[in-house]
């Protein structure tokens, strides 16, 4: 059975056709490809790509270094990106 548990003030902002494919903390692996999803803190990210460089934290909620397309590194909760 697949647990996952949204963090405390964690709001989805998606419409009702809209297909969702977050990404799980166990699934986060380096050099996977991400996409920075919506409604994040620094709009300028929304929708970027980027790769998985390193993960941080306990593995049920972890925290990941991400190269995204334009070269910087950024730090995500692994609930702010979409498995591409």
């Amino acid at each position: 059975m697949d647990v996952w548990a949204r963090p405390a003030g964690f709001i989805p902002t998606l419409s009702v056709n809209e297909e969702v494919d977050l990404l799980r903390s166990y699934e986060a692996r380096p050099g996977m490809t991400v996409r920075v999803r919506e409604g994040h803190l620094k709009p300028e990210f929304d929708g970027m790509l980027g790769t998985i460089k390193r993960s941080y934290g306990h593995p049920e909620y972890l925290a990941l270094d991400v190269r995204l397309e334009d070269g910087r590194l950024e730090l995500f909760w692994h609930h702010q990106l979409d498995k591409v």
